[in-house]
């Protein structure tokens, strides 16, 4: 699972930097794209390229909100020294469908971030005053695909198992994950999707039972 989470932080990264206004991970676009797309094409971006990220924004005095109650996405930017604050969207996930994973993601992450953004708009309304730090939001959303089928979170504690047991070490899933950046003031946005294939080893039940009443197994793919 480590990789998959390497590979998403260097998805935030490569957005921040390249897709709204700040400089490219690498030399050139192409390498920092090639960054981004690190679980296909096997390249990394190096520590401190991710860093520099988090460093721009400090100086630049930008304020990040992640709209998501992902403990795991808010230790990402906690990594790249990037501070937030939290606001969760609380959409009906349920109410978007489509059968493209890649569709589906983007789709969820659009729809996050426009009912985020109405809720801070209304909030400035009635308080009468706007936000003057440039404010980024940052949406995602992310699916488990296996043997063809879209996974989402689980809905008991016993999907959660069904889903860990039938992970092999031969039969590998993907997780499908969309990142949206947004300019809050200006609701510039850009978006992209990585996927990233996992092999597992069997996983033992004692383990089950920790990554369950650990909880963050019940929050995402």
């Amino acid at each position: 699972m480590r990789f998959s989470l390497s590979s998403r932080r260097f998805s935030v990264a490569f957005f921040l930097s390249t897709k709204c206004g700040f400089r490219s991970l690498s030399s050139s676009s192409s390498s920092g794209r090639k960054a981004f797309t690190r679980s296909s094409s096997g390249e990394t971006a190096s520590s401190s390229s991710v860093m520099e990220v988090g460093e721009t924004f400090r100086k630049e005095n930008i304020r990040v909100i992640l709209g998501s109650k992902s403990a795991t996405r808010k230790h990402i930017l906690e990594e790249m020294k990037i501070e937030s604050t939290t606001i969760s969207a609380d959409i009906d996930e349920n109410a978007i469908r489509f059968e493209d994973p890649s569709r589906l993601v983007e789709a969820l992450a659009r729809a996050k971030a426009e009912a985020i953004l109405e809720r801070i708009r209304k909030a400035e309304e009635e308080e009468g005053a706007k936000e003057k730090r440039r404010t980024l939001l940052i949406t995602c959303d992310q699916v488990v695909v296996f043997d063809g089928k879209i996974r989402e979170k689980p809905e008991t504690e016993e999907e959660a198992r069904m889903f860990m047991r039938s992970y092999k070490e031969n039969n590998p899933c993907s997780t499908v994950g969309s990142i949206r950046v947004t300019d809050v003031a200006t609701g510039a946005s850009a978006s992209s999707v990585d996927v990233c294939t996992i092999h597992f080893k069997e996983i033992s039940e004692e383990a089950m039972d920790f990554f369950i009443n650990e909880g963050e197994v019940m929050w995402c793919a």
